[in-house]
């Protein structure tokens, strides 16, 4: 799976020590220079700056190529929206009510940190720290391996646990 990640996403996941799973889930993660500029802000948690002034090699730094249209929204959903738009991605990782609602209504497939957590659950660990049933505070019970997404735009932001 391709996505394009926000910041949002990426800074809890760097938070609960789980980034990892992001190299699992998918294939190619781009974002673009908007949201590194997010999370390496002087406001940001130690640990997001840390890891976002040096991204991982599995996290791509792409800008966006055709310009940003002003969506109304902060700089980095934004762009991240916009670089959605001209990549063929699979879905955009993205948390914010407001920037969701924009991409679903320009028909990008979007994806939330708790989907990615779900998602995470069932695969093999990295190391211990991202387990899913680490991450998922030892309660994996094969909910993540039950549940179903729903198809559509937008549709990965809310599994539904048998």
């Amino acid at each position: 799976m391709k996505g394009v990640a926000d910041s949002s996403p990426l800074h809890y996941l760097v938070q609960i020590k789980a980034e990892n799973v992001l190299r699992q889930l998918f294939v190619e993660l781009i974002t673009p220079p908007e949201v590194i500029a997010e999370l390496t802000h002087p406001r940001a948690p130690d640990a997001v700056r840390s890891w976002a002034a040096d991204p991982p090699s599995w996290l791509h730094v792409v800008p966006v190529r055709h310009g940003v249209d002003d969506l109304g929204l902060g700089p980095g959903e934004t762009a991240a929206i916009a670089l959605a738009l001209e990549t063929p991605a699979d879905t955009l990782l993205i948390d914010e009510r407001a920037g969701t609602s924009v991409a679903k209504r320009r028909g990008i497939r979007t994806t939330g940190t708790v989907a990615i957590l779900v998602m995470a659950a069932d695969l093999p660990p990295l190391n211990e720290a991202t387990s899913g049933a680490t991450i998922l505070g030892g309660r994996n019970q094969g909910r993540a391996r039950n549940a179903t997404w729903k198809g559509g735009a937008g549709g990965a932001n809310h599994p539904e646990a048998p």
